[in-house]
């Protein structure tokens, strides 16, 4: 077993470590108790699919069962986890362990899963930063992966070739390092996702697919956090100074992506704050800057906002029928100029 042993004498195993091994029987064999730690965000997709994958080719060491530990009673999940039916063995996957606000009456469940010894192979997740230095003392002598929230292109490849049916090939391939070479790193779970949509999306529509990822799939970054917040203040001093920075980091069509969804989802989101309809408001709110969700929004009217995108679809027109001018200039310099004089940005460009 290729591991680190980490500073509190434990068996540390990277993640690329792990996915190298996973597939080999005698590797589970040898785990009673295989812990994995992360990121407050949990990947269930990723453990619903890998543990799924793994079944399916007959590589656990005994059928998979999951017992999520915040819905299994104590007494049960003990009961369940010491004793066996005439000797049979299951792999239980119990899911995330939830530290939260009742961990004071939760020690003698962790004592137990940290040093499991009983006749199953059991495995759960947990997040790394509400681990004592006492927790991770209990698990000194067990295995404990370490998991990548965000994968780089070598991991996700590696993901793929364990959950893929390998059609992620040849015009797939060549995707995926296009989309890599415009982002280092994408959450775990929507690189599962973008796996599964892969072995879906036809090779000729992967130009139109690939717009749809790089709006809905890859993480939006603080700078672009960032640039949407000062765009939305009306601010054009330091929307301008991000934009100069950050403009040549994504293609001209990940900005028409980008901006198709700010404008969209604020749309609606006025329209139904306007309404009094909160919840859809809300559901409307994801990747919309904060302050425009508390504040600025009352600055913008479904008019104007439609406008906009609008303009948008124009740029996108634009841009596929061969156009080399700075649109984005032009958009950007029309909304501003706009809120100036008082007047619609033209829709145009």
């Amino acid at each position: 077993m290729s591991s680190i042993l980490g500073r509190n004498g434990n068996d540390r195993m990277e993640f690329l470590d792990f996915l190298a091994q996973c597939e080999d029987k005698a590797f589970w064999q040898k785990q009673k108790l295989l812990c994995f730690k992360g990121g407050a965000d949990y990947p269930c997709l990723f453990f619903v699919e890998l543990f799924g994958a793994l079944g399916a080719k007959n590589i656990l060491p005994a059928a998979c069962k999951s017992m999520l530990i915040g819905s299994v009673e104590k007494n049960k999940l003990f009961a369940s986890l010491k004793q066996s039916f005439l000797g049979q063995e299951n792999f239980y996957w119990l899911s995330a362990y939830d530290f939260g606000k009742t961990e004071k009456g939760k020690g003698e469940l962790f004592n137990f899963l940290a040093t499991y010894a009983g006749p199953h192979f059991v495995a759960f997740y947990l997040n790394d930063d509400k681990m004592t230095a006492q927790h991770k003392a209990m698990l000194k002598n067990q295995t404990v992966v370490r998991v990548e929230g965000h994968i780089d292109i070598k991991t996700f490849e590696r993901i793929a070739s364990l959950l893929g049916n390998g059609s992620i090939r040849g015009p797939k391939k060549l995707f995926i390092k296009k989309l890599f070479k415009q982002v280092d790193h994408i959450f775990l779970d929507k690189a599962v996702l973008l796996i599964k949509y892969l072995e879906l999306v036809h090779a000729k529509h992967l130009d139109e697919f690939y717009d749809y990822i790089m709006s809905f799939l890859v993480d939006v970054s603080p700078s672009l956090h960032l640039l949407s917040q000062h765009f939305f203040a009306k601010k054009p001093e330091p929307f301008f100074a991000v934009w100069s920075q950050v403009h040549k980091d994504y293609s001209d069509m990940f900005w028409v992506s980008f901006w198709a969804e700010q404008f969209f989802r604020a749309y609606y989101f006025v329209k139904f704050y306007k309404e009094k309809n909160f919840s859809k408001a809300r559901a409307m709110s994801f990747r919309l800057p904060f302050m425009f969700m508390k504040r600025d929004w009352q600055n913008f009217s479904l008019n104007e906002l439609s406008n906009y995108y609008q303009f948008i679809y124009n740029i996108d027109f634009k841009l596929k029928t061969g156009s080399t001018l700075c649109l984005f200039d032009l958009f950007y310099v029309s909304c501003f100029s706009s809120q100036d004089k008082k007047r619609d940005v033209r829709l145009c460009p």
